[in-house]
C-alpha cells in the first residue's frame, strides 16, 4: 500500500508499509470533521530499535491515497505524550495521537477581548493572527458587519466555536489555518472548494441508515438587542406558522438576522443520516459533498454532507473510509 507518514520529522513510510506487507501490528486512524472539533489521529505499530519515542508536540505528518491510487495530504498533527509496550508473543508496541491545533499555542488560554465596528473577517482574522493562524472565512459569513462582540473570559477556540454554532457556521483549525465557514461550504485546507464525489455502486461494503421527523418550520425569529434604543427587537426569516423562536438574544441585527435564516435552514433540512464504509479514499473529506446514486436504495440516493470521514488502516481489515452522512443542507 503506497502512503506517507513521519514522526518528528522522520519518514517511516516504508517501515510501515513493510509492517503491512508481514501481517504484523500498524493502526493508523485519522478522523476529521466539521464538529468544531481538532481532526485526530492516532498510531500504533510494532517498533524496532531505532524507533524512539518523540517528544511531546512532535508534528505527525500523514498522506493517504485516493481511489485512483494518488497521495493526498491528511494534515499535520500534534502528539500528546507517547505511550509504550512490550511482551514476548508480541514484540514492541508504540501508541502515538495527536490533533490539528498545537496546544503549545494559546488556543485554550482565557482572554477578554471587544470587538467594536469590524466585520466577522476582521474579527476572526484577528483571532487567527495571535494564535499564528491564518484565517479561511467564507464570503458570505465574511462580509458581515458587527457592531460590537464581547470575548469574556473565554479562550479563542471557545468564542469562535460558539460563536460559529450561532451563525450557522462551522469553525476548526487545521494546518496552520482556522477555518470559519458556513455549513455545508465544502472547502479543502487551502481554501479552495471541494469538488463532489460520486460513489461507485459497488463500493458500498456496509451502511446503516435512518430517517427522522422534523416539524416543518415555515419562519424563525430571532432577538436582538438595539442598544441606540435599548429596546429588544426581532428579526424573523421566513413567514407563517409554525414558527421557530430562538432563545438567545444577539448583540447586532445582522447576527440575529443571519442565526434565524440558519434555523429555519436547518430545521427544514431532512432528518435522514447515514454512516457507509467504502474501500479507502482519501478524498472523501469532512465538510464535502457525496452523492449515492438511486439504484443501490432509494433511501441512500441523492446528496449528502460529509459531517464526519474515518480513514483507517490496520493488517486485520486493510485501508476503510467511514463517512458520517447528513442529508445536504
Amino acid at each position: 500500500m503506497n502512503l506517507y507518514a513521519s514522526i518528528a520529522g522522520r519518514n517511516i513510510s516504508s517501515y510501515l508499509t513493510n509492517l503491512l506487507g508481514q501481517g504484523r501490528l500498524m493502526d493508523l486512524t485519522i478522523t476529521d470533521e466539521v464538529s468544531g472539533k481538532a481532526d485526530k489521529a492516532s498510531l500504533t505499530v510494532v517498533r524496532d530499535g531505532t524507533m524512539q519515542p518523540p517528544p511531546e508536540q512532535s508534528e505527525l505528518v500523514f498522506a493517504l491515497p485516493d481511489r485512483a491510487g494518488m497521495l493526498r495530504p491528511m494534515g499535520t498533527y500534534y502528539s500528546d505524550a507517547p505511550k509504550t509496550s512490550g511482551a514476548k508473543s508480541s514484540g514492541h508496541k508504540m501508541s502515538l495521537s495527536g490533533t490539528t491545533a498545537n496546544m503549545a499555542n494559546k488556543l485554550k488560554e482565557k482572554r477578554t477581548d471587544s470587538y467594536d465596528q469590524k466585520t466577522v473577517k476582521d474579527v476572526v482574522g484577528k483571532v487567527a493572527g495571535r494564535q499564528g493562524l491564518a484565517p479561511v472565512v467564507s464570503k458570505a459569513l465574511g462580509s458581515m458587519k458587527i457592531p460590537h462582540k464581547d470575548q469574556v473570559n473565554v479562550s479563542d477556540m471557545h468564542f469562535l466555536k460558539t460563536w460559529a454554532a450561532d451563525l450557522g457556521a462551522f469553525f476548526k483549525i487545521k494546518d496552520g489555518k482556522i477555518f470559519f465557514l458556513e455549513n455545508g461550504s465544502a472547502k479543502t485546507a487551502s481554501g479552495a472548494p471541494m469538488l463532489p464525489v460520486s460513489c461507485i455502486g459497488t463500493e458500498i461494503i456496509s451502511y446503516s441508515w435512518s430517517g427522522g421527523k422534523r416539524e416543518k418550520y415555515k419562519s424563525a425569529k430571532a432577538a436582538w438587542h438595539d442598544q441606540a434604543k435599548s429596546e429588544r427587537m426581532f428579526e424573523t426569516a421566513g413567514s407563517g406558522t409554525p414558527e421557530l423562536s430562538l432563545t438567545k438574544t444577539y448583540a447586532s441585527k445582522e447576527e440575529a438576522k443571519k442565526a434565524a435564516a440558519s434555523a429555519l435552514k436547518e430545521a427544514s433540512v431532512k432528518d435522514d443520516k447515514c454512516t457507509i464504509t467504502v474501500p479507502g479514499d482519501a478524498s472523501l473529506r469532512a465538510g464535502g459533498e457525496y452523492i449515492i446514486p438511486p439504484f443501490i436504495q432509494p433511501e441512500l440516493s441523492g446528496s449528502w454532507f460529509i459531517a464526519k470521514a474515518i480513514h483507517k488502516v490496520s493488517k486485520s481489515s486493510g485501508y476503510l473510509t467511514t463517512l458520517s452522512l447528513e442529508r445536504k443542507r
